[in-house]
């Protein structure tokens, strides 16, 4: 995977990947400021790590959920591969960060059909939706597919779906507390989606 990573994104020698910041209103500047200043070689070698341990996870989430009869390495190989296709994907910036969260949603969303306490996986499920969607707001349809996940994979349950939003909701309210806490809370409209229809 290492080679093959380092061969499709060839071109890193002559244009390394570029660091794309958000604007300082989102939490997401937090995480990916601190890289802007660093050396392209590490910032090469922070991407290739990124888009491996990606790969891996997704390897194993497929291998684990039974997806292929046998144990190989097609779906990383095709996931880095993926990588090299999509010119956006060759930088480092939210969307790259927010795949972490896009796997993980994955995993626990096939947690919630094969577990003796369901409750506690659909909560798991909510906070890592509401966790995903503070640090990258555009992943704010997460909301809904899980919601929808929840009313396919499980007989309608109300209590679940009440579970669910206020696993979605508590990321939020933790952040709004220590916001409210520092005279801070009018920043929380930062987190609010904005949404443009063409």
């Amino acid at each position: 995977l290492i080679i093959l990573s380092v061969v499709v994104h060839i071109h890193f020698f002559t244009q390394p990947p570029v660091v794309f910041v958000p604007d300082t209103g989102s939490l997401m500047y937090y995480i990916l400021a601190p890289l802007q200043h660093l050396p392209s070689i590490v910032v090469s070698l922070l991407y290739h790590t990124v888009i491996i341990i990606q790969a891996l996870r997704l390897n194993y989430l497929l291998h684990h959920y039974r997806m292929f009869p046998v144990l190989d390495y097609t779906p990383a190989m095709c996931y880095v591969l993926l990588t090299a296709l999509l010119p956006e994907w060759s930088h480092i910036g939210p969307g790259l960060v927010a795949a972490f969260f896009v796997l993980l949603w994955i995993h626990l969303f096939a947690r919630i059909t094969n577990t003796q306490s369901p409750a506690r996986a659909i909560f798991d499920f909510g906070i890592a939706t509401g966790v995903a969607v503070m640090l990258y707001p555009p992943a704010a349809m997460l909301i809904l597919a899980g919601l929808i996940a929840i009313l396919i994979l499980r007989s309608f349950r109300l209590n679940e779906i009440c579970i669910y939003l206020a696993g979605v909701i508590l990321p939020a309210y933790f952040l709004g507390s220590i916001l409210f806490l520092n005279d801070r809370l009018p920043w929380m409209r930062n987190l609010i989606p904005a949404l443009h229809f063409h």
